[in-house]
Parts: structure tokens; C-alpha cells; sequence
């Protein structure tokens, strides 16, 4: 089951369905515990699609074709 998570005043709080709680025999002043998987959020407009990213219609940048600057030549390899 996914709860999206909604503000509260100054606190975060979650609503859930009634019909789970019914299956919980959960009442009011009860405690749940409840276990945390993981986080979604969803994507923000358009950045899902790579053909809206900056740049997608150039070609791609290779390595080898990126001459060394004097940076580069004050490394020890």
C-alpha cells in the first residue's frame, strides 16, 4: 500500500484508507507500527524523457576526444 504524505501544521501525517484499518481492527487511539521500504518520489515534469534533457540532440561526448589542458599536466600518473 502506498500513503502519500500530507502537512500538518508544522508536522508531516499520513491518512489511510478506512477499509485497511477495518481489516486491522484499528480504533482511534490505537498505535500502528508500521515498516518503511522505501521513499517514492515521483520525477519532476519532463525530466523522465530523455529526449527533452539538454543537449540530448547533440552527439555524445567521448573521452578519448577531450584534449588535456595544463591542469592535467602538472598530475603525476
Amino acid at each position: 500500500m502506498q500513503i502519500r504524505l500530507r502537512e500538518l501544521g508544522n508536522s508531516l501525517g499520513a491518512i489511510f484508507p478506512s477499509s485497511a484499518l477495518k481489516q486491522l481492527n484499528a480504533h482511534s487511539g490505537d498505535t500502528l507500527e508500521i515498516e518503511v521500504k522505501r521513499v517514492i518520489r515521483p520525477s519532476r515534469a519532463g525530466w523522465d524523457n530523455p529526449e527533452t534533457w539538454h543537449g540530448s540532440a547533440h552527439e555524445e561526448l567521448f573521452l578519448e576526444e577531450i584534449h588535456n589542458n595544463r591542469f592535467d599536466e602538472e598530475w603525476e600518473w
